[in-house]
């Protein structure tokens, strides 16, 4: 936990000292479940798609953005987002996936074939919250394996059995 907080502490401070944080009216992103969530700053909850509502400020960002439809290849925002994210990883390349489910199930998809399984913890959310979307949309199958207090999965015990 306490490396969590440091990280988190390193992202808040990136968050307010970046290029985006005035036009965002200085908004600080915090992460769930860290006890820094007691500052005052706005909070943004990023747990589901649908729980941080945007503020005035974010409403007026997005009006004003420029945009494109990304399937075309016309959305330079979509576009430049992608190609700043690459450089900060030292990738060639970066994908815009708006959803964590969707971003989860690229991830899985990316490493599984169809009709394989992959393993997770018995309290992992792609197994416990995202609606079977590695089965049925990509035929890939959860096994769930058991964890212990603190969500790490017991090896010693998936080794032997099977």
């Amino acid at each position: 936990m306490r490396e969590g907080l440091l990280n988190a502490a390193r992202f808040e401070e990136r968050a307010r000292t970046s290029k985006l944080a005035p036009k965002f009216g200085g908004t600080v992103i915090h992460f769930h479940r860290l006890s820094i969530m007691q500052s005052n700053a706005i909070r943004l909850d990023f747990r589901s798609d649908t729980v941080t509502r945007p503020t005035a400020q974010m409403r007026a960002a997005m009006a004003a953005a420029d945009v494109g439809d990304d399937v075309l290849g016309d959305d330079f925002t979509v576009q430049a987002l992608e190609a700043r994210v690459a450089a900060m990883f030292g990738k060639d390349t970066g994908l815009l996936l708006p959803t964590g489910t969707m971003a989860n199930l690229a991830a899985i998809m990316s490493h599984c074939q169809r009709g394989e399984e992959y393993l997770c913890g018995s309290e992992a959310h792609t197994y416990l919250w995202e609606a079977g979307g590695a089965a049925v949309l990509g035929s890939v199958q959860p096994q769930p394996l058991p964890v212990r207090a603190d969500g790490t999965i017991q090896i010693d015990r998936s080794s032997r059995s099977g």
